[in-house]
């Protein structure tokens, strides 16, 4: 999980937000087969990464932290976390996003 976590961290992400919503699109992969993949697969899982944040974009899920408790004035982003770009219309996977993946390996 650690390995897992902090691979989606490099992307933007957390853990429990990646495979959230992951699993909401249908996209089923173990604790273990992420592990793998951030660690053989990088750009695979880049890939997921984007998927996820897309996803995440397209329907504005909201993921409870499940390291502390929601409080309501808690509204702001952790500032280590990026951003992710709002610019995109509802429901369309920007390829945009996967461009850079492919430009740069």
């Amino acid at each position: 999980d650690t390995r897992v976590d902090a691979a989606a961290r490099e992307h933007g992400l957390r853990q429990h937000t990646l495979r959230a919503s992951l699993a909401r699109q249908n996209i089923q992969l173990s604790p273990a087969i992420l592990a793998d993949l951030a660690i053989y697969e990088p750009r695979t899982f880049e890939c997921l990464s984007l998927v996820a944040k897309q996803h995440i974009i397209n329907t504005d899920l909201q993921v409870p932290d499940p390291e502390h408790e929601f409080d309501e004035q808690d509204v702001e982003p952790d500032a280590e976390e990026e951003q992710v770009p709002l610019n995109v219309g509802p429901h369309i996977l920007n390829p945009s996003l996967f461009k850079d993946v492919y430009n740069r390996f």
